[in-house]
């Protein structure tokens, strides 16, 4: 759709095309990403209030232990959308709810949760739930789940919520532990206004968002309670949604998924204690209609499965020295502070402090800067700041 666009996605000859429904692919699958250092899979469940989609895959796996890798879910809980944005427009299958549908869901799980390879953390199940706040009543259904599973199964339940475009915290739906939804396509604050691409067709609906930018919030993130990082190689869902919306991060490459991956793997081995709490997620294994996956193709063969074998492997001191700079995460930090939840809500108005406005200006194109005439506070100024382009070269 531009020049320098990478599409199509080509699989690498050694794995070609294939379907899943074949238990033989899911076999050398499994053996692959173990090869290059994934420890599991996180499969996302396809149930709608007792009708299950996409599950021929998970049901041929239960039945072939040869899939030798562990494996858990993460249910999929919104609507089918012929856009594949989770909405509430163009829903195929809509996601609906009664008196017996969360205890049902533990039934229906059950015969995964007895097999030998799901994960468990303090031998309970994991069980991740895409978007918790879609729920009804959220914390009514995880006590729900927990009361049921353990009166009828003996089974203690490990509950992840997945952080779509929100940080809410676990505890607030009585969940144990948080993940991270990446890419976020809600963070306003990393759309490219400035560098984007000549598009080949005016009239093409393309998102640009800046890869460098929307990982570097990720790496500095940092939250009180328990949360499984997520990093991706690449995002780019132009094969699925072509011209009519489709988004895309500029700027990913195998190099900055080396650090972004690095800095994540340090976050985790340092934040958790128990080993078996020493979890990354990885978007995607095989995602290929969203440009994420780390599986071989034609373009960069086995660069980013390499990386994650180099990195797994690693000591500590040597992935260390895979990380950005801390003078760049400094730097970063100083700018991404802005963007706090009134930044995002209440069209980008943050307070500078003059140390921070001067720093920022070195970094930073301020275009179309609105000064307001309001009552000053010492030392502060109110901007309204519309199109912050970082020059990258500069930071890092």
């Amino acid at each position: 759709m531009f020049e320098g666009h990478y599409q199509p996605r080509v699989p690498h000859s050694d794995i070609g095309y294939y379907s899943l429904e074949t238990p033989d692919v899911m076999v050398k699958q499994a053996q692959m990403a173990k090869d290059y250092g994934i420890d599991g899979f996180c499969y996302y469940y396809y149930w709608f209030n007792g009708k299950t989609l996409l599950e021929k895959p998970l049901l041929n796996m239960l039945k072939t232990p040869e899939v030798n890798i562990p494996f858990c879910f993460m249910w999929a809980n919104h609507n089918w959308t012929k856009t594949w944005d989770a909405g509430n427009k163009d829903v195929i299958i809509e996601q609906t709810y009664d008196s017996t549908t969360f205890t049902r869901f533990i039934d229906d799980l059950y015969k995964y949760f007895q097999d030998w390879r799901y994960i468990r953390i303090n031998h309970k199940p994991v069980l991740l739930i895409y978007q918790a706040d879609l729920l009804p009543n959220p914390k009514k259904v995880t006590k729900i789940w927990r009361q049921y599973a353990k009166q009828k199964y003996n089974l203690e339940l490990y509950l992840i919520t997945c952080q779509q475009n929100n940080r809410v915290s676990p505890e607030k739906y009585g969940y144990d532990a948080a993940t991270e939804g990446a890419p976020n396509f809600m963070a306003k604050e990393v759309l490219m206004t400035e560098g984007i691409p000549k598009l080949f067709d005016v009239n093409t609906k393309l998102t640009f968002y800046s890869y460098f930018q929307n990982i570097m919030q990720y790496i500095l993130r940092k939250e009180p309670y328990k949360l499984f990082k997520t990093v991706y190689p690449d995002f780019d869902n132009t094969s699925r949604r072509g011209k009519r919306g489709s988004w895309l991060f500029y700027g990913a490459t195998p190099k900055l998924f080396e650090k972004f991956l690095a800095e994540i793997t340090l976050y985790t081995d340092q934040k958790f204690d128990n080993p078996e709490e020493k979890l990354l997620f990885i978007n995607a294994w095989n995602e290929w209609a969203e440009g994420a996956y780390l599986e071989p193709d034609e373009k960069y063969g086995y660069q980013n499965l390499n990386i994650v074998r180099k990195i797994k492997q690693a000591e500590t001191d040597e992935v260390k020295n895979l990380c950005f700079s801390e003078i760049c995460k400094q730097k970063m930090a100083n700018v991404l502070k802005l963007h706090h939840k009134d930044y995002k809500l209440f069209s980008c108005i943050p307070f500078l402090s003059y140390d921070e406005e001067k720093s920022l200006k070195k970094y930073y194109i301020f275009s179309k800067i609105l000064l307001l005439k309001i009552k000053r506070k010492k030392n502060y100024k109110i901007y309204i700041l519309f199109g912050l382009i970082p020059i990258l070269k500069e930071i890092c």
